[in-house]
Protein backbone atom coordinates (compact mmCIF):
# COMPACT_ATOMS: atom_id res chain seq x y z
CA UNK A 1 0.00 0.00 0.00
CA UNK A 2 1.21 3.73 -0.78
CA UNK A 3 0.66 6.62 1.34
CA UNK A 4 -2.39 7.86 -0.86
CA UNK A 5 -4.00 4.27 0.02
CA UNK A 6 -5.81 4.87 3.53
CA UNK A 7 -6.81 8.84 2.11
CA UNK A 8 -8.75 7.21 -0.80
CA UNK A 9 -10.41 4.30 1.83
CA UNK A 10 -11.21 7.49 4.16
CA UNK A 11 -12.69 9.23 1.25
CA UNK A 12 -15.00 6.09 -0.08
CA UNK A 13 -16.21 5.73 3.60
CA UNK A 14 -17.44 9.65 4.05
CA UNK A 15 -18.98 9.19 0.70
CA UNK A 16 -20.85 6.51 1.74
CA UNK A 17 -21.66 8.71 4.85
CA UNK A 18 -22.85 11.43 2.75
CA UNK A 19 -25.26 9.16 0.57
CA UNK A 20 -26.64 7.40 3.49
CA UNK A 21 -27.47 10.73 5.51
CA UNK A 22 -28.96 11.98 2.36
CA UNK A 23 -30.55 8.34 1.67
CA UNK A 24 -31.92 8.34 5.49
CA UNK A 25 -33.44 11.86 5.90
CA UNK A 26 -35.42 11.44 2.48
CA UNK A 27 -36.26 7.81 3.49
CA UNK A 28 -37.91 8.98 6.64
CA UNK A 29 -40.24 10.96 4.97
CA UNK A 30 -41.60 7.96 3.67
CA UNK A 31 -41.79 5.87 6.47
CA UNK A 32 -45.38 5.09 5.91
CA UNK A 33 -44.74 3.22 3.04
CA UNK A 34 -43.09 0.31 4.65
CA UNK A 35 -44.75 -2.44 4.16
CA UNK A 36 -45.67 -1.32 1.04
CA UNK A 37 -45.25 -1.29 -3.00
CA UNK A 38 -44.53 2.45 -2.55
CA UNK A 39 -41.36 1.77 -0.95
CA UNK A 40 -39.48 0.07 -4.48
CA UNK A 41 -38.18 3.68 -5.50
CA UNK A 42 -36.61 4.44 -2.12
CA UNK A 43 -35.50 1.17 -1.78
CA UNK A 44 -33.76 0.62 -5.12
CA UNK A 45 -32.04 3.93 -4.26
CA UNK A 46 -30.62 2.10 -1.11
CA UNK A 47 -29.55 -0.58 -3.22
CA UNK A 48 -27.74 1.49 -5.64
CA UNK A 49 -25.90 3.24 -2.64
CA UNK A 50 -25.24 -0.45 -1.52
CA UNK A 51 -23.98 -1.34 -5.15
CA UNK A 52 -21.75 1.07 -5.32
CA UNK A 53 -20.19 1.00 -1.58
CA UNK A 54 -20.29 -2.23 0.07
CA UNK A 55 -18.55 -5.50 -0.88
CA UNK A 56 -21.59 -7.79 -2.78
CA UNK A 57 -22.48 -9.93 -0.64
CA UNK A 58 -26.33 -11.99 0.67
CA UNK A 59 -27.24 -10.14 3.32
CA UNK A 60 -29.83 -11.82 5.23
CA UNK A 61 -30.52 -9.06 7.84
CA UNK A 62 -30.17 -5.22 7.46
CA UNK A 63 -32.29 -2.37 6.43
CA UNK A 64 -31.97 -3.95 2.59
CA UNK A 65 -34.56 -6.52 2.15
CA UNK A 66 -36.16 -8.82 -0.78
CA UNK A 67 -39.67 -10.37 -1.20
CA UNK A 68 -40.58 -11.33 -4.34
CA UNK A 69 -37.63 -10.42 -6.02
CA UNK A 70 -38.30 -6.61 -5.28
CA UNK A 71 -35.85 -4.73 -2.79
CA UNK A 72 -37.81 -3.44 0.67
CA UNK A 73 -36.67 -1.22 3.20
CA UNK A 74 -36.97 -3.51 7.17
CA UNK A 75 -36.53 0.05 8.76
CA UNK A 76 -36.19 3.45 8.24
CA UNK A 77 -35.55 5.22 11.34
CA UNK A 78 -34.80 9.05 12.84
CA UNK A 79 -32.21 9.90 13.82
CA UNK A 80 -30.30 9.29 10.37
CA UNK A 81 -28.01 6.29 11.60
CA UNK A 82 -25.25 7.70 9.30
CA UNK A 83 -24.19 11.28 10.16
CA UNK A 84 -21.13 12.99 8.44
CA UNK A 85 -21.83 15.68 11.31
CA UNK A 86 -21.69 13.45 14.05
CA UNK A 87 -18.99 11.22 13.06
CA UNK A 88 -15.78 11.30 12.90
CA UNK A 89 -12.54 9.31 12.31
CA UNK A 90 -10.09 8.53 14.90
CA UNK A 91 -8.05 5.76 13.47
CA UNK A 92 -6.90 4.19 10.36
CA UNK A 93 -5.14 0.78 10.18
CA UNK A 94 -3.77 -0.95 7.28
CA UNK A 95 -4.25 -4.77 7.99
CA UNK A 96 -2.90 -6.09 4.87
CA UNK A 97 -2.39 -4.97 1.12
CA UNK A 98 -6.04 -5.15 0.57
CA UNK A 99 -8.00 -4.25 3.79
CA UNK A 100 -8.01 -1.12 5.70
CA UNK A 101 -10.03 -1.07 8.84
CA UNK A 102 -11.36 2.58 10.07
CA UNK A 103 -11.72 3.87 13.47
CA UNK A 104 -14.76 6.56 13.95
CA UNK A 105 -16.59 8.20 16.82
CA UNK A 106 -19.97 8.79 16.89
CA UNK A 107 -21.69 11.50 18.88
CA UNK A 108 -24.67 10.93 20.28
CA UNK A 109 -27.68 12.60 18.74
CA UNK A 110 -28.45 14.45 22.34
CA UNK A 111 -25.74 14.47 24.47
CA UNK A 112 -22.66 14.89 22.04
CA UNK A 113 -19.95 14.30 24.42
CA UNK A 114 -21.38 10.79 24.34
CA UNK A 115 -19.39 9.10 21.66
CA UNK A 116 -19.68 5.31 20.71
CA UNK A 117 -16.65 3.64 19.04
CA UNK A 118 -17.17 2.03 15.95
CA UNK A 119 -14.87 0.53 12.85
CA UNK A 120 -15.49 0.24 9.36
CA UNK A 121 -13.60 -2.61 7.37
CA UNK A 122 -12.66 -2.17 3.58
CA UNK A 123 -11.37 -4.50 1.48
CA UNK A 124 -9.59 -3.50 -1.63
CA UNK A 125 -10.96 -4.94 -5.02
CA UNK A 126 -10.60 -4.51 -8.58
CA UNK A 127 -12.81 -1.05 -8.74
CA UNK A 128 -11.68 0.38 -5.68
CA UNK A 129 -12.24 0.20 -1.95
CA UNK A 130 -15.68 -1.07 -0.59
CA UNK A 131 -17.24 -1.56 3.17
CA UNK A 132 -17.08 -5.16 4.05
CA UNK A 133 -18.48 -4.67 7.61
CA UNK A 134 -19.31 -1.80 10.61
CA UNK A 135 -18.82 -2.99 13.99
CA UNK A 136 -19.47 -1.39 17.47
CA UNK A 137 -17.27 -1.50 20.65
CA UNK A 138 -19.49 -3.23 23.56
CA UNK A 139 -18.10 -1.67 26.70
CA UNK A 140 -20.34 -3.75 28.84
CA UNK A 141 -19.40 -6.81 26.51
CA UNK A 142 -15.46 -5.80 25.97
CA UNK A 143 -15.79 -6.87 22.66
CA UNK A 144 -16.26 -5.81 18.84
CA UNK A 145 -20.27 -6.13 17.49
CA UNK A 146 -21.15 -6.68 14.33
CA UNK A 147 -23.91 -4.07 12.87
CA UNK A 148 -26.08 -4.10 9.91
CA UNK A 149 -25.50 -2.11 7.32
Amino acid sequence: MNSETIPRAENILKKFWDEMYAWETDAFQHRSWVGTDKIEPIARALQDIYGRFLVPKDRKLGRLQFRDGKPRCASIGFPPEYDPQRETIVGREAKNNKTIVIGTELADHLNPTFKTQQRYVLILSEDGFRISKKERFSTFKNKWELLHL
